[in-house]
């Protein structure tokens, strides 16, 4: 929502230990890049990658020099547009900007095809019964001892995952098994996906407050049953752990930036720098700034 560069890289490539309990659940928690460019994002991550004997999840592989992948030919690289489970909470002016950039990509001589997997409808429930109750777990002795200090948001949100039956969050862990398998099919048939990051622009302050989003004459929640609706675009490579960068695709109506999201198998960073920095080059959109009201 700010233009930026920001990169999640896969579960484990970066170590979690002395990351602060609680700000992220367990099984997926990343710790990312935030910078002005996609070779920022590069540096950055072969400056913080690499197995941590300190954190037993933390994986224990070799770091390519990520810079390298910068400026790399991308035609003939292979993009899955992700169809399904986004469609009903994408803003059509987000639609609009996306399909422009997908359109830079085919002139960038990358192949686009419209993929979806079987079982995408079932990430939100995953996401909740696993993350919230993993990330709840760090909250105990406050929740018992501090819980006037919460805001209303995050206390519900930790007080619902305490009620998550442990049956739930078992049969959810199975499930997530499933939609991970099947994520990796679907890496066999294209090299990397593309979609939005956040399925609306940047709303106001007030409406933040006020709790919910305005787009093509609806308003909807930001939070629901679901989770937030910011992340929601987000999350399934989050339970996935799959690697994401989100790059500036333009702007709205409102000049407030526009992310595209493109995703990769597995440890396959180095494919998103180079397909987004070819993009970045392309468009030259990261030069760009909000434009912001005076005062």
């Amino acid at each position: 929502m700010c233009g930026i560069v920001g990169l999640k890289p896969t579960y484990g490539r970066v170590s979690q230990h002395g990351t602060v309990a609680g700000t992220g659940a367990y099984s997926t928690n990343h710790t990312g890049i935030l910078a002005r460019t996609v070779e920022d994002c590069a540096l950055v991550l072969q400056a913080i990658a690499g197995h941590d004997p300190k954190d037993p999840r933390s994986a224990n592989v070799s770091v390519p020099n990520f810079s390298k992948s910068l400026g790399r030919e991308v035609k003939g690289l292979r993009v899955g547009i992700l169809r399904g489970y986004f469609d009903g909470f994408i803003a059509s002016e987000v639609s609009e900007r996306v399909a422009d950039a997908v359109l830079v990509l085919r002139l960038l001589g990358m192949g686009c095809e419209e993929v979806t997997t079987p079982h995408m409808a079932l990430i939100p429930a995953i996401k909740v019964c696993t993350s919230r109750v993993e990330n709840a777990a760090a909250h105990d002795r406050y929740l018992r001892t501090r819980a006037q200090d919460y805001s209303r948001q995050t206390l519900f949100s930790c007080i619902s995952a305490l009620l998550t039956p442990a049956t739930s969050y078992v049969m959810a862990q199975r499930a997530r098994r499933i939609v991970c398998a099947e994520f990796d099919e679907l890496f066999k048939n294209v090299q990397l996906l593309a979609l939005p990051t956040v399925g609306f622009s940047a709303p106001t302050i007030d409406k933040c407050e006020r709790g919910y989003v305005e787009f093509d004459g609806r308003r909807m929640a930001r939070q629901d049953a679901r989770g937030g609706l910011d992340s929601l675009c987000c999350i399934p490579f989050n339970v996935t752990g799959l690697p994401a960068i989100s790059v500036c695709c333009g702007f709205s109506k409102n000049r407030t930036p526009i992310g595209l999201q493109i995703v990769a198998g597995s440890l396959q960073e180095e494919l998103l720098f180079q397909a987004a920095h070819a993009y970045e080059r392309w468009t030259q959109w990261h030069k760009r700034r909000p434009a912001l009201p005076d005062g």
